[in-house]
């Protein structure tokens, strides 16, 4: 079925990116991913067709962008892990243009979809009030 986005999605990128296959599947094809305001999506060929996979951003445990050639034997790759069992997403772009708007774009969104502090942890974050250490006479 094709993509359905919730109302309240932003889409914020487009466009083709290689991914490494799991499992027994290790190789790269190429597949179109869609970058929203909560996920990236990526569909088999168009966003007419079959969508592959989803990952939401505000799961997205790892997202390393510095990856060395030597790790998968190609420049310009990215990982998304959510951790667990689920299987870290190894992308690769063709050009160094296309990595860093493509890396910068991810960063910018898994950290906008994270959600904020609650307020309790925000509060225990506060330097303590300073205590006075005089007491008071009667």
């Amino acid at each position: 079925t094709p993509w359905d986005p919730d109302e309240d999605e932003e889409e914020l990128l487009e466009g083709t990116m290689m991914k490494r296959g799991t499992g027994m599947f290790v190789g790269w094809k190429e597949r179109l991913f869609l970058l929203t305001s909560k996920q990236l999506v990526y569909f088999e060929a168009g966003r007419l067709s079959v969508v592959k996979g989803t990952m939401t951003l505000r799961d997205v445990k790892v997202f390393d962008m510095a990856l060395p050639v030597s790790k998968y034997s190609k420049k310009f790759c990215l990982t998304l892990a959510r951790g667990g069992s689920y299987p870290t997403w190894v992308l690769r772009t063709d050009t160094d243009t296309d990595f860093i708007l493509w890396r910068d774009a991810l960063k910018h969104a898994i950290d906008a979809a994270r959600p904020p502090p609650s307020s309790l942890n925000a509060l225990s974050l506060l330097p303590a009030a300073p205590h006075s250490s005089h007491a008071h006479a009667q």
